[in-house]
């Protein structure tokens, strides 16, 4: 069948874009073990759009050596600085754009609501603070895709900040519609080692030991800053908190890959007109608290006379203080084809949870023996004595 099912499994990210284009609407995107995966019904016409628009059959190795642009830096406003995921500049940057009218609206992900339903917020210049309310990473799959067909039937022109795989999408869909491509002027890309699916939250749930949430956030209040949960009364109140440091480093990370991640050899954004992420280096070389800095990819120059122009304004703060080494030791691993392997493929958190304990549990053991057995060789010597 000539369908976005042949290769699947493979190569499967959950951008969501394949539904999207279908002209007869036989694909339906639902989440499958803990990720977006497409099936499609009887109605399928083997026109092979989906597999044309599918932004992960032909990725092409993109490095962060190829933007004619490196910046990084942060919010001047300390509140946005502070609760952004990194420096706060993706957040102002959507914000300035709509206020100066270089878009008229912008597309990014909302907040997870602990559904295993990846939302996404399309937002005007009259709902500016929701931006903000939302800035932060989502680790766990988003179905941006869909906003495909409200950008179709909305007027004006839009950014879309997403992942480098859904902005090779979104370019293959503008190379064959014209209305779309008319549409969307810039595209925003985070960068990106790999999506968790909703497993890996599951999981984190579970190893803490904590009630069910009615919202999560990922990042943010600081720098690498909390994984933090709310439950909803009047307002969200948050009642749990984890460091990212701490959260990130267990199997949360190590496992619940897709295997379209690993496979994946564009994780900053070809296609983009400018990529954001953490400027770790600035961090490491640096005693002291900081509340957060973005790192800026830039290809586009309307994009960087903008961020030019937020310089100018007081908005943002940037900086070209760094070193090739310093870029290499912190973005060349994206670029590394073993960066991952068919391990990081596991899905069953409760499985995981369990070798976790048992492991705990022989270590605990194996140090309660060893302490015995050396008691008991200080009494043998005392008595000796």
């Amino acid at each position: 069948m000539n369908n976005i099912l042949d290769n699947c499994n493979q190569f499967c990210s959950g951008c969501g874009l394949c539904e999207t284009v279908c002209p007869v609407k036989a694909i339906k995107v639902n989440v499958q073990e803990g990720a977006y995966r497409p099936a499609v019904n009887e109605s399928c016409i083997n026109c092979g759009k989906c597999r044309r628009i599918c932004p992960n059959l032909c990725v092409e190795k993109y490095s962060y050596e190829e933007f004619c642009y490196y910046y990084w830096g942060h919010s001047l406003n300390p509140e946005h600085r502070k609760m952004a995921a990194s420096g706060g500049i993706t957040s102002e940057l959507l914000a300035y754009m709509l206020n100066k009218g270089y878009v008229d609206y912008v597309v990014t992900a909302d907040m997870y609501y602990n559904d295993q339903n990846g939302r996404f917020n399309i937002l005007g210049s009259s709902e500016i603070d929701k931006i903000y309310e939302y800035s932060g990473s989502n680790y766990c799959p988003i179905n941006i895709g869909k906003a495909v067909d409200i950008i179709r039937e909305k007027e004006g022109i839009c950014a879309i900040v997403c992942l480098p795989c859904l902005a090779r999408g979104i370019k293959k869909l503008c190379r064959s519609d014209k209305e779309i491509e008319s549409k969307v002027k810039f595209i925003i890309t985070l960068l990106c080692n790999h999506v968790p699916t909703y497993n890996a939250t599951e999981y984190i749930k579970k190893k803490y030991k904590v009630s069910e949430p009615d919202m999560i956030k990922y990042r943010g209040n600081g720098w690498f800053g909390f994984l933090r949960m709310f439950k909803r009364k009047k307002i969200y109140v948050e009642y749990f908190s984890v460091p990212f440091s701490k959260y990130f480093a267990t199997a949360f990370s190590n496992y619940f890959w897709q295997r379209a991640c690993i496979q994946c050899e564009d994780h900053f954004g070809k296609y983009s007109d400018i990529a954001m992420g953490d400027a770790d280096f600035v961090k490491y070389r640096e005693q002291g608290e900081n509340d957060g800095e973005t790192m800026c990819f830039v290809n586009n120059q309307e994009m960087h006379k903008i961020l030019m122009e937020m310089c100018t304004e007081k908005i943002i703060e940037v900086s070209k203080d760094f070193t090739e080494r310093e870029l290499l030791e912190i973005y060349g691993s994206l670029c590394d084809s073993r960066r991952a392997s068919e391990k990081n493929l596991q899905q069953n958190y409760k499985k995981i949870l369990f070798k976790e304990k048992t492991y705990e549990f022989l270590i605990k053991t194996h140090f309660i023996w060893i302490l015995l057995l050396w008691r008991k060789i200080i009494n043998l010597k005392i008595r000796k004595v």
